[in-house]
């Protein structure tokens, strides 16, 4: 994350990806302002219609209407067919009836269609790229209801904290949404060539990643959910103070990327994808980098180097979450050797775990540099551990619940072992 984007995130409060313009649409009647009250035939009762109101805006915004474009500003009601655009580091919070709130990031193009009323009718925001989040306070009415759409599924709510990200893969070859729950459940329908499929339901405190990959019939398939933990988006409320809107942990993506190719050829595999390494290629949660041989080197955030070498060493990113000083890294290591150093602590708030065949290696540097490494080598079938701390403190914790404190005024090395006769990982020496 650059420092201009940094410096917006703290003013505003709000995490937003970088992309291109957004185009933001309200479908519904052809004439009017979206809030509309009509008298029944009752005329002791009235209905009140689907109201969107623009609470806040940071940076530029344009709404294109009817061929005219104008300037985006505080309290503008929004009419049928509106068309939305954001420019980078911009936002837009956004008001929905008067208990629903949506924060549009930058880079973000989405049409949103509003029908009936709050008693009776339907809102589907349909997210063709960029990232919204989303803030029901009051559960649904049985006959009302609250989608989102992206290229690659449909989402249900009733009454939830959500954040969803829609966009293209890091090749251009194909689609991913993320999706991170922080309050509710939001039911999640696959999309096909032939209409929807899939369902599944994604609890508070998860997290799902969806891709489509162009020549695959169109099928989206889901990639497997992860806790979720990270921080937060700035909305805003009727009081015009800031509503705290969870983030997605995960897509505030922490950044990753291959800095170098020392030597040797190799791949990263994301989902059905295998793509050849490159200089510059982005890393994702999930994806795993196989070396056929030689050495790489991988950066995360602006103070963390890993070395990965050996051939065919293997590194699985299954965790980036949050942001650096605030989230969490995953990673395993079933063979090869990575020497990593990081220029800072973790922090009280982030976390650096690696998994090791029997165990997981844990960073627990409080202060000043880390650096270690770790290798993993084929013994008779079986894998040998070897890690080594040349600065800062690492936890060694094995499956058999034996666990080690390596630092350089201690014990600075250890040795994780299959041992045949009690079928378990142990220290070795």
């Amino acid at each position: 994350m650059n420092k201009k984007r940094y410096k917006i995130l703290m003013a505003s409060l709000v995490v937003v990806l970088a992309g291109a313009a957004v185009i933001f649409g309200i479908a519904g009647r052809d004439e009017g302002s979206v809030e509309q009250v009509a008298a029944k035939s009752d005329e002791s009762k009235t209905e009140t219609y689907r109201s969107v109101e623009v609470l806040e805006t940071v940076g530029t915004a344009e709404v294109t209407r009817k061929k005219k474009d104008m300037a985006v500003y505080e309290s503008m009601k929004l009419q049928p067919r509106d068309l939305m655009s954001t420019g980078e580091d911009s936002q837009v919070d956004l008001k929905l009836d008067d208990d629903k709130y949506v924060v549009a990031g930058e880079s973000t193009k989405v049409r949103f269609i509003a029908k009936g009323n709050k008693e009776k009718g339907s809102i589907r925001l349909k997210l063709k790229e960029g990232e919204l989040s989303n803030v029901i306070e009051n559960k649904l009415s049985e006959e009302d209801s609250y989608e989102v759409e992206t290229p690659d599924c449909v989402m249900a709510v009733r009454g939830t904290e959500f954040y969803v990200m829609a966009g293209k893969l890091a090749d251009g070859k194909g689609t991913r949404t993320v999706l991170s729950v922080q309050e509710g459940s939001v039911e999640v329908q696959l999309k096909t060539a032939d209409g929807l499929g899939e369902t599944r339901m994604i609890s508070a405190g998860e997290r799902v990643e969806i891709h489509t990959l162009e020549g695959e019939a169109e099928n989206a398939f889901f990639v497997e959910p992860s806790e979720v933990t990270g921080g937060w988006l700035g909305g805003s409320n009727t009081s015009g103070t800031r509503t705290q809107i969870p983030t997605p942990a995960t897509f505030v993506a922490r950044d990753a990327s291959i800095a170098e190719i020392m030597s040797g050829t190799g791949t990263l595999e994301r989902g059905g994808q295998t793509i050849n390494l490159t200089k510059g290629l982005e890393i994702l949660q999930g994806d795993r980098i196989r070396l056929t041989s030689g050495t790489i080197e991988i950066q995360i955030d602006d103070n963390k180097k890993i070395f990965l070498e050996g051939d065919g060493a293997e590194l699985l990113f299954s965790g980036l979450s949050g942001t650096k000083g605030n989230g969490a890294i995953a990673l395993s290591l079933p063979s090869g050797s990575i020497a990593c150093s990081m220029s800072e602590a973790m922090g009280s708030s982030d976390s650096c775990q690696i998994a090791i065949p029997g165990g997981t290696v844990a960073v627990q540097t409080p202060s000043g540099n880390t650096g270690f490494g770790i290798t993993v080598e084929a013994m008779g079938g079986n894998n040998e551990t070897t890690i080594t701390v040349d600065s800062g403190q690492l936890e060694v914790a094995l499956t058999s619940n034996e666990k080690k404190t390596l630092t350089t005024e201690g014990e600075a090395a250890a040795k994780v072992v299959w041992n045949a006769a009690t079928g378990k990982y142990e220290f070795g020496n």
